[in-house]
């Protein structure tokens, strides 16, 4: 089944993933080369969200109104990386930087889920739910604010992630790693669900010592592991593993179906397990003439094909341009390459031997070109604001193609990075004006050919 699933496919990188820019590293006051963080923030359906804060140590700064963002940091090993905006579920990736380095990290923004006020919670138990399944029971008098006050009204917000959720990699909090028993593993995620508690005073709020509540998570049909029971984890906020807490009791009585556990207290909670059939994953990047490269960045992600279950993780070759990774769910995998300065690799062959996996990435150069997406307007070429223009490259696939793309700003013009010397190049976008829908479609054999102005008829 292993061998079915793995044999020679040529498989896409996330398009995030695939555009992003290589830049040099810079140096700060202290002459300390700095490394830089460059990716795009989305919402949770793929689109691009503006004003995003990104945080790593003492650095900051926001995504734009494309979603994009770069940050300048202190090189090292495992530095969080968090993205947070009002009205949406923060989150956060733990990477490691070389100096001068470029590595790209994207985040997704859930919105906040449904959030349910209760009163009387001295007294009374209540119940929260939200629209995908998810649930909180608590009893009465377990909650205590910040200030460890008795809390008798609060709101409770429950966000719930699945895997079948257009951007759940980019979403999940953390690690896939779990520690149980003092040891880590790798794990692949069935789903994870958030819940923040607020005070009437604004105050977060927990349960009491002493205290439980009893919750629910969903699982997507797509991505359900059918077993009487699984681990149940609580992420840990400063290593970004998760700790084991319990495991998870199925209740498939109602839909959809849930793992119903009992928690001492609240925070992101993830149903997951160990990778139910790992493979070892040893990647190759080289240049155009087969060249292996040192320090390119790799990140990879698969989708178990057993029961959908997601899983990720990053790295950086060693000096002969490998990168290890040792425990890979079997299934759809999907991989990208960055090596500066302004290189990308994002599609792939692999082979497989037994259970042990490679692949070989050649990564290309990149260049930057700034078109313009127009309409004729009584026969007046006029720009279009907002519309979404993409590129795509010879390295795509049938299923699922690689686009650098990128939305129109105010006049209608968007800068996108393409990959260089992987012809033909076929242009693509639509719109509606004035409930006409308008569209381009092109293929180009050079960069170089590409038309500056897209007008769209």
């Amino acid at each position: 089944m292993v061998v079915t699933m793995l044999g020679m496919h040529r498989l896409v990188v996330p398009a995030a993933l695939g555009t992003a820019l290589l830049l040099s590293g810079c140096s700060g006051g202290s002459g300390v080369a700095l490394a830089v963080l460059k990716g795009l923030v989305t919402d949770g359906n793929g689109a691009a969200l503006a004003g995003a804060t990104i945080r790593s140590g003492t650095a900051s700064g926001n995504s734009g109104a494309d979603g994009r963002y770069t940050l300048s940091v202190s090189p090292g090993a495992n530095l969080k990386v968090t993205a947070s905006r009002p009205g949406r579920v923060a989150t956060f990736h733990v990477v490691s930087v070389a100096a001068g380095q470029t590595v790209p990290v994207d985040f997704a923004l859930n919105p906040v889920g449904q959030s349910t006020a209760l009163t009387s919670l001295l007294n009374t138990p209540a119940v929260a739910t939200e629209p995908r399944g998810a649930e909180v029971h608590l009893a009465a008098n377990t909650l205590v604010d910040s200030n460890g006050a008795a809390v008798d009204s609060a709101t409770v917000a429950v966000t719930t992630a699945l895997p079948s959720d257009a951007k759940f990699g980019a979403s999940f909090p953390g690690l896939f790693v779990g520690n149980k028993a003092g040891a880590d593993a790798d794990i692949e995620s069935f789903g994870f669900v958030n819940i923040d508690i607020t005070s009437n005073a604004g105050l977060a709020c927990n349960l009491k010592p002493g205290a439980t509540a009893d919750i629910a998570i969903p699982v997507a049909p797509g991505a359900d592991p059918g077993t009487p029971t699984i681990d149940l984890w609580s992420l840990d906020e400063t290593t970004g593993k998760w700790s084991f807490v319990v495991a998870a009791t199925r209740d498939a009585t109602g839909s959809p179906t849930v793992y119903r556990a009992t928690v001492t207290h609240f925070s992101t909670y993830n149903l997951d397990s160990p990778i139910s059939q790992a493979l070892s994953f040893t990647v190759t990047v080289t240049d155009s003439g087969g060249t292996p490269l040192s320090g390119a960045f790799v990140a990879a992600k698969s989708i178990d094909q057993n029961n959908g279950a997601v899983w990720q993780g990053y790295g950086n070759t060693a000096n002969n341009g490998t990168v290890f990774f040792p425990s890979v769910p079997a299934g759809q995998v999907s991989i990208t390459a960055l090596y500066p300065p302004g290189m990308v690799g994002n599609a792939y062959q692999y082979n497989l031997n037994g259970n042990a996996a490679t692949a070989t990435i050649v990564v290309y150069p990149t260049v930057q070109q700034t078109f313009q997406v127009a309409y004729l307007n009584n026969g007046v070429q006029t720009p279009l604001p907002g519309v979404m223009a993409a590129v795509a490259t010879s390295l795509d696939t049938v299923s699922s193609p690689v686009y650098a793309r990128g939305v129109t700003d105010q006049n209608g013009l968007v800068t996108l990075t393409i990959q260089d010397g992987v012809p033909p190049y076929q242009i693509s976008a639509s719109t509606t004006v004035g409930g006409q829908s308008l569209s381009i479609n092109g293929s180009y054999n050079s960069i170089a050919g590409l038309p500056a102005v897209w007008v769209l008829q």
